[in-house]
């Protein structure tokens, strides 16, 4: 199994704003976060890969993902890529709002994996979006109340994603395929299934009647990652699930497939920067 590559992005503030561009990195495999992220596409994409569903990309798509929906967003390698991303730390807006917090991240909590990523903004909609979010960027660090604004804005702000997210909750699409292989489509949801069992490249290979090596061309071309490193993506995004739910270390790492208790702990603490056991005691 390959296993040399990050499924989680660090982030150095509870609440932070990025504007990404083409030189700035794109995380290149299915990750996942400990905060939640809100994606809105400037430009640049094809598909949004979260969980099991696929979600076209376009200018003006806005995406939201909680911390234990894996995810990769697909670009096109030669559009201008350019996208803003909103990082939100839970545990920050049940700080500085208690009372409130849990209507503030409903639209992150309240919903199946995968499913309702997707808002479509109005353009009313769109321009508010930008007067929300420059109305944060504009705030000076150093001027005083700054971080008291910063904290108020961000709460205005989840209001009008929630109102957002409840007005598109009906119609927006769950699953979407545009332009994606129905091949590579089969292979992921089969991997979906099946990532707790042992698969390997030959048993997958003659699942789908096709050669190995143009199966794993053909999903890394598509996907811009590896069978192998989707795979253990998924096996760590269930094994936070599972910690947090109490289960042993013992009991995740069978339970997610791992071939042994030692592989399990060396590969969690490589992502994580913290043994199993640590996460399970901080959790």
């Amino acid at each position: 199994m390959d296993n040399s590559f990050e499924s989680k992005e660090y982030f150095e503030h509870d609440l932070e704003i990025r504007y990404k561009y083409n030189q700035d990195p794109c995380f290149p495999d299915f990750h996942f976060h400990d905060s939640y992220e809100v994606f809105y596409s400037l430009g640049g994409g094809m598909q949004y890969l979260i969980e099991d569903s696929i979600y076209s990309l376009n200018p003006g798509d806005l995406f939201i993902i909680n911390n234990y929906e894996i995810h990769k967003p697909l670009r096109n390698p030669k559009g201008q890529y350019e996208r803003i991303v909103i990082i939100i730390n839970p545990e920050k807006i049940k700080e500085i709002a208690p009372q409130q917090s849990a209507l503030l991240l409903s639209c992150f909590t309240s919903r199946k994996r995968g499913e309702h990523n997707k808002i479509n903004l109005s353009e009313a909609e769109r321009r508010h979006y930008f007067e929300l979010v420059e109305k944060i960027r504009d705030l000076n660090p150093h001027e005083l109340g700054y971080q008291t604004l910063k904290e108020l804005y961000f709460v205005e702000f989840l209001v009008y994603l929630n109102r957002w997210y409840r007005n598109n909750y009906s119609t927006t699409t769950i699953y979407e395929q545009h332009g994606l292989n129905p091949t590579i489509k089969a292979i992921i949801d089969h991997l979906n299934d099946q990532f707790t069992s042992q698969i390997t490249l030959d048993q997958l290979a003659e699942e789908f009647h096709m050669s190995k090596y143009y199966m794993c061309q053909l999903f890394k071309n598509t996907t811009g990652t590896t069978i192998n490193r989707y795979v253990v993506a998924r096996r760590l995004a269930r094994a936070k699930i599972l910690l947090h739910q109490g289960y042993s270390v013992t009991d995740t790492s069978a339970l997610c497939g791992f071939q042994n208790y030692t592989h399990f702990i060396r590969t969690f603490k490589k992502h994580f920067s913290v043994s199993p056991k640590q996460f399970l005691k901080d959790s």
